[in-house]
């Protein structure tokens, strides 16, 4: 998978959060199987969305739903703006 499918990829999930159409469980579970070790991606991407992954794994814990759609919220727009960044670089 390619930086720009892993981006596409992403914002779908983004998308769908946004939308109610994935749930909290969704999206950790999307990211925690989300293999971003590939050559392909540079090396700034790859540490980006293991920091996310990271991030995400620990909300999963003792914060209420509302706190982890916000939060998860909160992650995957850093991670869109990230990659747009990232994009036109």
């Amino acid at each position: 998978m390619g930086s720009n499918d892993t981006a596409e990829l992403i914002h779908s999930w983004s998308r769908g959060f946004r939308a109610d159409e994935l749930t909290v469980e969704d999206i950790q579970e999307r990211f925690a199987t989300l293999d971003a070790s590939g050559p392909d991606l540079a090396h700034a991407i790859r540490k980006r969305i293991g920091e996310a992954q990271r991030e995400l794994d620990s909300i999963r814990w003792g914060m209420c739903e509302a706190g982890q759609r916000a939060e998860i919220g909160r992650v995957l727009g850093e991670l869109e703006r990230f990659l747009a960044d990232h994009k036109r670089t």
